[in-house]
């Protein structure tokens, strides 16, 4: 086979720019098992190991010493050298057992008031226990006990009961909830225990560690009822998966925990891990985008009836074995997407991409921004209506963008009407508001008329302060002759502006003329922003084969803070010499903690119709500008002025602008089937730099991760492309100077095959001496 897979890869990544198991085998030597225990972190917690005789478990006689966690979660215990085979770990609590809390209440008096909140200790009750089950403990063995392995080992032991293969049970049980959870390794027990409380730790943290200890803190986050103990909320998620499974979202047959609650419990912890101090890791933007796209997934497409997961066909596989199964996974998906491009419509996998393409194209930033001017001009108007300026309707607004208003009732209602840079805007806001202002103003003649105040006297001052809440519904239309937004009805802009502005002027009257000077700040914060749009977009570009494409449902702006800082300094003379004046304008806008979160549909004109997710997420945006002027006349030059006007964005290598992007739909790839899901995660990381990942996943529970970090600077080194498997088997791609690529492929860091491109195409030579084509 030729490089067409990597061309298929590339298509995703373009997609993506817009916008080894727990054992097997035996040992008579002693095992090493180890890992941290967390829920959250458990210090002091007893451990215990215990194994299994003719198929039963057999709690009588531990196979190892107890050990106890240390302070950081961890513990390590040594198997007995008479025992080989599948070994569960159960932490249970003693006296002295503390556990750090991760949930964002984990303990209520009798009033319902909090009394142990996100980062506090305490000790949990003798009713606490979790456990893991090892499927074979030989050699050096990871297990980590969260309440995803206790729940994995719940099932596992009921499936033993019946009859099942302890080792095949454990196996299979950890498979399933890492398929459930969506997790990209079917390595359960290997995934490293993080305390979410520390800053230090989260600093440190992988993206793939993050989402995994936040899911499993949010399993429990999700069960616990008010006036119930995590204890209970252990025991009611473990009984639930193994009873009957978890549905993606809820209806009135679904039991009370679902996916969809799962990972907006994990939104909440994400909330509290936002809230502590000296946090900086851009892998926590990738991880909220991730969970965001996750949950508005589960919440739009997701099945109501409750499952397990999946177990893949392939599982158990290590070593040589595991890499070669790698390499007909990646060749069969590379052959479904060959042969789907080949198809015609939004089913075909490049169809999509480029349906995708459509709607984030050049007309994207012409219809927004003029969605974005047209709102400005209607915040603007809304600001001089509440403060009781006089005005007059049209108002024409600063960026000069008018805006009609009217009263409906007890509301006002302000309309935009009109056409900006070739963008058709209609948008209409219904307000149901509230503000608090304050307006002062001194002159030296405080009888004279405003005007005349200020020729005649020798200042003028006036200032305001306001405090308002703004509840807008909005709904209307930006077109291009390419690209229409729809804000339909039900949407809704809120948010809290709080500011002041003040204006000094100085006046000075003579013989030879007169003169002027003022100076003016405007100052104001906009905060918990936002905008939730029952909306559309429709790209309709005449160079696409494809005529139409429409976005359909809901899109979530939020904004945390807005700032914006404005000073001016002004003034004008007029003398028998001529006349002259200027100005000069300094303002500073910053952006924190912005959110962009779509789950819809996307349809072409034909019917066809796939689903779709998308989480937007960008923090510490500062934009600096200056605006200067300068106006006259005199009798030598006549009539002059000069203007100038430039804006930069404030970045370095060491501060700059964060921003991460996750999407996912639905693929339906020849031979792969209807159960496949492509999702991309993207990351600045630096100034230049970002991180890719696109993770094709499908039934059963099999995914591929291509995974890409570009650099942008001029002394960027070779690109690299890494691609996973649901086995954490790892193909390592180079793109050499002259065009060809090498690697390898490897499991749990041994390489069991090269891959090059000697003979003219890529060639996989596997350690056995087998080899053959990519």
């Amino acid at each position: 086979m030729d490089k067409k897979w990597i061309l298929a890869a590339a298509i995703t990544a373009s997609l993506a720019a817009c916008g080894g198991g727990g054992g097997g085998g035996s040992s008579s030597s002693g095992a090493s098992v180890g890992g941290g225990v967390s829920k959250g972190i458990v210090i002091g917690g007893v451990v215990n190991a215990y194994g299994f005789d003719g198929g039963v478990l057999d709690k009588s006689s531990p196979v190892a010493e107890p050990t106890v966690t240390g302070d950081d979660g961890s513990y390590s215990l040594t198997i007995n050298r008479g025992y080989s085979g599948p070994v569960l770990i159960e932490i249970t609590a003693d006296d002295g057992t503390t556990m750090r809390c991760d949930l964002a209440v984990c303990e209520r008096d009798s009033e319902g008031t909090p009394t142990v909140v996100f980062g506090d200790s305490y000790e949990p009750s003798s009713a606490f226990k979790m456990s893991a089950l090892v499927p074979t403990a030989s050699g050096e063995v990871s297990a980590s006990v969260t309440p995803l392995t206790s729940a994995a080992a719940g099932l596992a032991q009921k499936r033993v009961l019946s009859g099942a293969d302890p080792s095949a049970a454990a196996l299979a049980a950890n498979a399933q909830i890492a398929n459930k959870f969506g997790l990209t390794s079917n390595d359960l027990l290997a995934q490293p225990v993080l305390d979410i409380t520390n800053p230090e730790a989260l600093s440190g943290a992988s993206q793939e560690v993050l989402e995994y200890n936040l899911k499993a803190a949010a399993a429990v986050a999700a069960a616990l009822d008010e006036g119930e103990s995590v204890e209970d909320a252990l025991a009611q998620f473990a009984g639930q998966y193994e009873e009957q499974g978890i549905a993606d979202r809820e209806d009135v047959n679904t039991p009370s925990v679902t996916i969809a609650e799962i990972l907006a419990a994990a939104q909440g912890l994400l909330d509290k891990i936002d809230e502590l101090e000296g946090v900086s890791n851009e892998a926590i933007g990738e991880a909220r985008t991730e969970i965001n796209t996750e949950k508005s997934t589960a919440e739009t497409q997701g099945s109501t009836q409750p499952s397990q997961g999946e177990v893949p066909d392939d599982l158990g596989a290590e070593g040589l074995q595991a890499a070669k199964a790698f390499v007909n996974q990646l060749r069969n998906v590379a052959t479904a997407a060959i042969l789907d491009e080949q198809q015609q419509g939004i089913d075909s996998f490049s169809g999509k991409v480029e349906q995708a393409a459509t709607l984030v194209g050049e007309d994207q930033e012409l219809v927004f921004g003029a969605t974005a001017a047209a709102l400005a001009a209607i915040a603007e108007a809304f600001d001089v209506v509440q403060s009781g300026d006089e005005y007059s309707s049209p108002f024409m607004a600063s960026n000069e963008v008018e805006v009609a208003i009217a009263e409906d009732g007890e509301r006002t209602v302000y309309t935009v009407d009109t056409v900006l840079k070739g963008v058709e805007v209609t948008i209409t806001a219904s307000d149901n508001s509230s503000i608090e202002e304050t307006y002062e103003s001194s002159e030296s003649d405080p009888e004279a008329e405003p005007m005349m105040a200020q020729i005649e006297a020798d200042s003028f001052t006036e200032s305001e302060t306001f405090d308002a809440t703004a509840d807008l519904a909005i709904s209307g239309a930006a077109s291009s002759p390419a690209l229409t937004f729809t804000i339909g009805d039900g949407s809704l802009l809120k948010g809290t502006l709080v500011g002041e502005w003040t204006n000094e002027e100085t006046w000075s009257e003579g013989e030879e003329g007169y003169s002027s000077s003022g100076e003016y700040t405007d100052d104001f914060t906009l905060s918990n922003l936002e905008a939730v749009i029952q909306g559309s977009l429709q790209a309709d570009n005449a160079e696409s084969e494809f005529e139409a494409v429409t976005f359909s449902g809901e899109i979530v702006l939020g904004v945390e803070e807005y700032d914006y800082s404005e000073s001016e300094t002004y003034g004008d003379s007029d003398t028998p010499a001529g006349y002259s004046g200027g100005w000069e304008n300094n303002s500073t806008t910053t952006l924190n903690n912005f959110s962009l979160d779509l789950s819809g549909a996307l349809a072409t004109a034909g019917g066809d119709e796939v689903a779709l997710t998308l989480s937007l997420l960008a923090d510490g945006f500062v934009e600096n500008c200056t605006d200067t002027g300068e106006y006259g006349y005199n009798p030598e030059d006549g009539y002059y002025d000069n203007y100038s006007y430039d804006c930069s964005v404030e970045e370095s290598a060491s501060d700059y602008a964060s921003v991460s992007f996750s999407l996912a739909f639905n693929l339906d790839l020849a031979g792969i089937g209807e159960a496949a899901r492509l999702s991309a995660t993207a990351s600045r990381t630096g100034l230049e730099t970002a991180d890719l990942d696109i993770t094709l996943s499908y039934s059963p529970a099999q995914s591929l991760t291509f995974s890409h970090s570009a650099d942008f600077s001029d002394d960027a080194e070779a690109p690299v492309l890494t691609v996973t498997n649901q086995n954490d088997v790892v193909m390592t791609l180079t793109e050499l100077e002259d065009g060809d690529i090498s690697g390898d492929i490897s499991v749990d860091g041994e390489a069991f095959a090269t891959i090059d491109e000697d003979a003219g195409a890529p060639v996989v030579t596997f350690t056995d001496g087998t080899f053959e084509s990519l």
